[in-house]
Formats: C-alpha cells, structure tokens, sequence
C-alpha cells in the first residue's frame, strides 16, 4: 500500500483504450492503479522506481550513447575517456 493514500474516493475518469493497456503493462501484480499512478506520478519518486522501464532496442540505445559521446566531446566532458 503507498503511503500517500489515507483514505480511499471514487473518481471516475476517461481514458482510451491505448492509456489503459499502457497503465495496465506498468502495474505490478500486487498494486492498485491507484498505487501505480502514485508510484510514477507521487512527489517521492525515486530513480529505482523507473528500472527495468526502458523498452528501446540496443541499436537505439547505441544512437543514444553516441549522442550522449559528442555532446561530452562537445563540453570537454571526459575527453580522454572517448578515445
């Protein structure tokens, strides 16, 4: 259970289709969406929450990663590390 819900309210919401398959992926088996929407969106998210997020390919991450190499190159950031 979070710690941030005290008490429980019904509100009703829109969503379609596509968000609610996307929520659904993202919750765990032991959590409410309430709790998931808690989880991502809650003022003490931590960094760990989000592992295992990434859904991208290798060959995405490697543009990624390359993108990230220049702009070091670029600030003189760990210049002798990209040789």
């Amino acid at each position: 259970m979070c710690a941030f819900r005290s008490y429980m309210v019904t509100k009703t919401i829109t969503i379609t289709e596509t968000a609610y398959n996307l929520l659904k992926r993202k919750k765990r088996p032991d959590e409410s969406f309430s709790d998931l929407i808690t989880r991502f969106f809650g003022e003490n998210v931590s960094i760990v929450e989000f592992y295992g997020a990434w859904e991208g390919d290798d060959e995405e991450w490697s543009e990624i990663w390359h993108t990230i190499q220049i702009g070091w190159k670029n600030w003189n950031i760990f210049e002798n590390s990209l040789d």
